[in-house]
């Protein structure tokens, strides 16, 4: 628990979110949801707003995440997003200032193994990384692990982000304010087989 002491979320006010551990920035996050097979291009501005930060010393590493495949065409000399670090280097000898961009910057990998993931398919990849948490902690004391009880700590989960965002949005939270991951594994400790009416 000592971890999770130090380890805490921070949405919407560096990029999208960011994960922060003894109050650094580890990583920070820019979400995109551009439609399937959008060239790389689209995403310049999200690169170069990470990059910035971490320019500034904001984070450790970017992370790019996307809902949907990018599109690599014989145009950009490329097949994928790690191709595109290195493309015409051995031409020119020097990496232009979107390649350097991307060296701080990765596309995040989700535990399907994509570079991408839809909003629906998130739903079922959180359900998935609930039970996982169950099944290598036993420090929840909670005996009864059903579908049930993963889709209510899902549907807190979510609450809890969505209260969090609608209050930063409308100047309820201090800046820079954060949630901690105690908050968020405080979830996991009670029994909600019996779901509630708010709930349903």
């Amino acid at each position: 628990t000592a971890f999770f002491d130090v380890k805490h979320y921070k949405i919407e006010w560096q990029e999208d979110f960011a994960i922060l551990i003894d109050g650094i920035h580890e990583t920070i996050h820019q979400v995109k949801a551009y439609e399937a097979n959008s060239s790389p291009t689209v995403y310049n501005d999200a690169l170069d707003g990470l990059f910035n930060k971490l320019s500034k010393g904001i984070g450790r590493k970017g992370y790019l995440n996307i809902q949907n495949s990018i599109r690599f065409t014989t145009r950009t000399i490329s097949k994928n997003f790690e191709e595109l670090k290195t493309a015409n280097q051995e031409v020119t000898g020097i990496k232009s200032y979107f390649q350097s961009v991307l060296d701080d910057v990765e596309i995040y990998e989700y535990c399907n193994g994509k570079d991408y993931c839809d909003i629906d398919e998130i739903d079922i990849l959180v359900l998935q990384k609930i039970e996982e948490i169950y099944n290598s902690n036993d420090f929840f004391g909670i005996n009864s692990k059903t579908m049930k009880q993963y889709e209510f700590i899902r549907y807190k989960i979510y609450d809890l982000l969505d209260t969090y965002i609608f209050e930063v949005h409308k100047g309820i939270r201090i800046e820079n304010e954060t949630i901690s991951f105690n908050e968020i594994v405080g979830l996991f400790n009670e029994n909600y087989e019996s779901y509630s009416k708010e709930y349903e």
